[in-house]
């Protein structure tokens, strides 16, 4: 029997590498994993041209200047690790920026629409969440706690709504005891609240 042409040779085709379980595919085609670093871990499969549209500081990043945009040059897709922020936040965000709603059953409480407003002030992606931002607001009107107020009133204070900043300014100064501000303080974010807004709140309590 003379030898076949290795050419003609029928070999199996090679399966496909497994997907990490690890990674949440927000974008199946992506080029980049965000490896969110806070006081848990998640990782995100992510489109940077999408990030970089939505966020001047994920157009930056990704760019050539930083260690990051080289990466994302030399490697087909990049692990890049956000330190310090939070994956619940972050989680949303990025799901909101790749057109896709947040997780069913994933409630956003005042002090999770807090976080939202840290991260979406840090990367600077705050008027592509402006729609969900009036959402969230209006499924918050009766809150009860000193926290409560004080998260809504950062979160106002950090998407840059005077509407919703007003509105629950004049809550805050019905319903906030005389001692608010010990409760504040001993709450981590609340630092980033303006001193100025707090000094107003305790002249009207």
């Amino acid at each position: 029997m003379a030898d076949q042409d290795p050419s003609e040779l029928h070999l199996p085709a090679e399966p496909p590498p497994d997907k990490d379980p690890s990674v949440e595919e927000t974008d199946p085609d992506g080029n980049v994993t965000l490896l969110i670093e806070g006081q848990s871990r998640a990782r995100f499969l992510v489109s940077s041209k999408i990030l970089s549209m939505a966020s001047p500081v994920f157009a930056r990043l990704f760019g050539q200047r930083f260690y990051e945009g080289t990466q994302m040059a030399n490697l087909s897709c990049p692990t890049i690790p956000l330190h310090e922020d939070d994956p619940v936040a972050m989680r949303i965000i990025i799901r909101i920026l790749h057109y896709q709603e947040p997780e069913q059953g994933v409630s956003v409480d005042a002090e999770t629409l807090a976080k939202i407003s840290i991260h979406c002030d840090k990367y600077d992606c705050v008027k592509a969440l402006n729609p969900w931002v009036f959402k969230w607001f209006s499924e918050l009107q009766h809150i009860t706690t000193v926290e409560e107020h004080g998260y809504l009133l950062l979160a106002a204070h950090l998407f840059r709504s005077a509407e919703q900043f007003s509105t629950v300014s004049i809550k805050a100064q019905t319903q906030l005891p005389c001692m608010f501000i010990a409760r504040w303080e001993k709450v981590h974010m609340m630092d980033l609240l303006p001193d100025g807004v707090q000094n107003y709140l305790m002249i009207d309590s």
